[in-house]
């Protein structure tokens, strides 16, 4: 299985530089993208036999990830239940019969408070316990800095 994980850093300027051509060469079962910045419905990003989830932030132009995958998971779950973090699109997380596909985007501790409780629960993230009893969690994406 080819798991593929990118920090885009905007992806309506990536697209803009051949993203498709890129993301088609990688023939990823699972590609994961974090910082899209993107607002519902401000781009039209499709890939032929894969299926798309996204989470967006609240505010503009902010952090957002996003996971394309060629199977169908069992659930998809755009956070960890604690409102004021889950607001900030930094997680997409799939169920599969295998596994859990973690997409995280966590910030950076020189930030306020909100970034301290993010970096505290990543442990959790990883954990097959934070989700449910069952397949244990690949996580992908760009902790900042490393929170293990």
């Amino acid at each position: 299985m080819r798991l593929v994980s990118w920090n885009v850093n905007g992806l309506r300027a990536i697209a803009k530089k051949g993203f498709d051509r890129i993301f088609e060469q990688l023939d990823a079962d699972i590609f994961a993208l974090q910082e899209t910045k993107l607002q519902e419905g401000q781009i039209d990003m499709e890939f032929e036999g894969y299926r798309s989830y996204w989470s967006y932030a609240q505010k503009k132009g902010y952090s957002g990830t996003a996971v394309f995958t060629k199977r169908e998971p069992l659930r998809v779950l755009h956070g960890l239940g604690v409102e004021h973090l889950d607001t900030e699109g930094r997680i997409v997380a799939l169920e599969f019969p295998e596994f859990w596909f973690v997409n995280v985007y966590t910030p950076r501790t020189s930030l306020p408070a909100s970034t301290i409780a993010w970096n505290g629960m990543m442990p959790s993230v990883t954990s097959a316990r934070a989700w449910r009893r069952g397949p244990p969690p690949k996580a992908l994406g760009r902790p900042t800095p490393n929170p293990w």
